[in-house]
């Protein structure tokens, strides 16, 4: 996972453009997610799909560029969790 590590920091540093075209997707891919899954009654009605959005997309990004949990945890595991996590969360029992 070092060398992702790596990869996303040499992106941010020569392509810094790049990055908030990726922020954009994740985003927009992530608000249509929620209000599809809304829309099946899989999702509660009251998740705000905009700051669950940005919420997602900057603890991928702090994961990605290893500044969440620094070494502790695999990226792996820290992503896994962070499903997890959310997801129990947003969910209809």
């Amino acid at each position: 996972m070092r060398k992702i590590t790596l990869l996303f920091n040499d992106i941010q540093k020569y392509f810094p453009e790049f990055n908030p075209r990726i922020f954009e997707q994740r985003y927009s891919q992530i608000i249509g997610i929620i209000k599809e899954g809304q829309k099946q009654g899989i999702v509660r009605e009251e998740i705000n799909s905009e700051i669950f959005a940005l919420m997602c997309c900057q603890m991928l990004n702090d994961i990605a560029y290893n500044e969440f949990l620094e070494d502790s945890y695999s990226q792996k595991e820290q992503i896994k969790f962070l499903v997890d996590m959310l997801c129990c969360g947003i969910c209809r029992r």
